[in-house]
């Protein structure tokens, strides 16, 4: 259950008007409404509201009932996918700071370490991303049909530099050894699915293994088709072009193709 009183009393703590608190945030009337009557705003909002008061969300809910517990899940899977993406700002980082993992549901330690992971990776603690990770296959228990485990063998190949070739190439064989042929997880989202597909066709374009690559490249740019998604098409895309631009049987693919490469680099994806 929501709990407004918790924003009143911090509130009032700090020696703020429910004006002053609204500020850029929201109107006077709803720090009015969720103080006197417990009514929830948006999780935009609340996540503002929070920020502002140094408050968590775990701060303004008496339990963790089921409700709260989807609203976590909620903003832990925003969070993994504008990672994932790419797309992670300071915000991602200021929303991941108000999740205590100690109060969540067990169901959801696994992303909240795989968040965890990305961020250390985005902000270059490479060190406590690969510690991370381990945690992350430690609770999958190197389970090759739990998508998190592939994502963690991925994220801990990208981790290493190029002077630790042979760890990135342990690491990303058995990603590749995981998916096998087909990238359909079981629980995978979509943003999951193109993001193996691309890390790997890019992984094996690198490595020369051309027909390895060609097939994560056709099952990305297929699975994207399916669900009118651009996600990923920008990277899948060029390495399509790439591994087709010689193939004279596949011009026509190819000219297509590199269409939609010209097309996307000017919308930037």
């Amino acid at each position: 259950m929501f709990l407004g009183t918790r924003i009143y009393e911090r509130r009032r703590q700090q020696g703020l008007t429910q004006t002053e608190l609204a500020h850029q945030i929201c109107t006077q009337n709803t720090i009015s409404k969720l103080e006197k009557h417990n009514v929830a705003p948006t999780v935009n909002i609340l996540i503002k509201l929070c920020q502002r008061l140094n408050l968590t969300l775990n701060d303004v809910f008496d339990d963790f009932d089921a409700n709260t517990s989807s609203e976590e899940h909620q903003l832990l899977t925003n969070l993994e996918t504008q990672l994932l993406l790419q797309e992670a700002t300071p915000k991602t980082l200021a929303t991941f700071k108000l999740l205590r993992p100690a109060d969540m549901q067990p169901t959801d330690h696994l992303q909240y370490a795989l968040v965890k992971s990305m961020l250390e990776l985005q902000q270059g603690q490479l060190d406590d991303a690969q510690f991370t990770l381990d945690q992350v296959l430690q609770l999958t228990k190197n389970d090759a049909t739990n998508v998190d485990t592939v994502l963690a063998y991925i994220l801990k190949g990208e981790s290493y530099a190029e002077k630790h070739a042979e760890r990135i190439d342990y690491y990303m064989q058995l990603a590749t050894h995981a998916v096998k042929e087909k990238v359909s997880l079981p629980a995978a989202t979509l943003v999951e699915q193109l993001f193996i597909c691309q890390a790997l066709a890019a992984y094996h374009y690198q490595q020369q293994a051309q027909k390895v690559a060609l097939h994560y490249c056709q099952q990305g740019l297929k699975l994207a088709q399916v669900h009118h998604s651009t996600m990923f098409m920008g990277p899948l895309s060029r390495v399509y072009v790439d591994l087709l631009r010689d193939d004279p049987a596949k011009r026509a693919t190819f000219e297509n193709y590199q269409k939609i490469v010209t097309l996307l680099a000017k919308v930037d994806i």
